[in-house]
């Protein structure tokens, strides 16, 4: 009678190792720009103008070309707000762990030097917090913290770290 031979429990060769979660993809840009989107068309104040600047896709070479000689510049940010009175607002999004270009890095210092609010953010809570906290919603949020809303003014994804 031959011995059947049994299937290993662990088939791995060499040192045994701790299970690791698989890693989550962190979820397209695009996700967090329609939420943002939507939350805007629902709770903006009605005395507050706003726009998505579609600049940064990937798009046919004969199209990039059209936009680039129609004036189309790299750097702007993601949403273009305007309070009362006119003041622009910038909100730049990212994919989390996501860093700016050198261009958006420009487009920020300039927003800075010129006393323009100026938001890089990569979480949906955060760009409320921002949004309330510049007066852009029709109900303010209660909280007006968050806890990465420290990289709001000076964004900690202009030098590649995270809050």
């Amino acid at each position: 009678m031959t011995r059947q031979r049994s299937l290993p429990l662990f088939p791995s060769r060499g040192k045994p190792q701790a299970y690791r979660q698989p890693k989550v993809p962190a979820p397209k840009e695009s996700v967090l720009h329609r939420a943002v989107a939507d939350h805007l068309r629902t709770f903006a104040h009605p005395d507050w103008r706003w726009s998505h600047f579609p600049a940064g896709e990937k798009r046919d070479p004969r199209t990039a070309a059209k936009l680039k000689a129609m004036g189309v510049q790299k750097g702007w940010p993601d949403f273009i707000l305007f309070g009362p009175g006119g003041r622009l607002h910038a909100l730049e999004l990212k994919r989390r762990g996501g860093v700016m270009t050198d261009e958006q890095k420009s487009f920020a210092a300039w927003c800075q030097s010129q006393g323009v609010p100026f938001a890089c953010l990569d979480d949906l809570r955060d760009v409320l917090v921002a949004l309330s906290n510049w007066g852009a919603l029709k109900n303010p949020l209660t909280c007006f913290s968050s806890p990465s809303y420290d990289r709001v003014l000076n964004p900690a994804c202009i030098n590649g770290r995270r809050g």
